[in-house]
């Protein structure tokens, strides 16, 4: 089933409504973890480097530098983190036009089995 997810301090219920970010599917499944980190490989690693530390060769000229998405991941909410994936941030592109939101997902449950291994 579905849970609802608590919203971040900085977006607000359209923001996360407007990219399936307020709905996150329960626990997640060893194969979501999988396509996640299939996503991760694709969109992410080229800035994001291959373990999250924001050490990607794309990434080394872009101001601000990419997060380190192992130390910083653990301080935000699913949501924010779908949020962000969905919209981007700063010179991070928004991937909703590229990923679905159930892909949107599976990488941030990636994340979280990054950041804690």
């Amino acid at each position: 089933g579905f849970r609802l997810e608590p919203l971040g301090p900085e977006h607000n219920e359209a923001d996360h409504a407007a990219c399936g970010a307020d709905l996150r599917p329960g626990k997640p499944a060893d194969n979501a973890r999988a396509a996640g980190r299939a996503s991760f490989a694709q969109f992410c690693t080229a800035c994001h480097g291959d373990g999250g530390l924001g050490d990607g060769d794309a990434g080394s000229g872009l101001a601000p530098k990419p997060a380190n998405l192992v130390m910083m991941a653990p301080h935000h909410s699913d949501g924010d983190l779908a949020w962000k994936i969905a919209q981007g941030r700063g010179p991070m592109p928004g991937w909703r036009n590229t990923l679905n939101p159930g892909e949107i997902w599976d990488v941030v449950n990636y994340l979280r089995q990054l950041s804690n291994p």
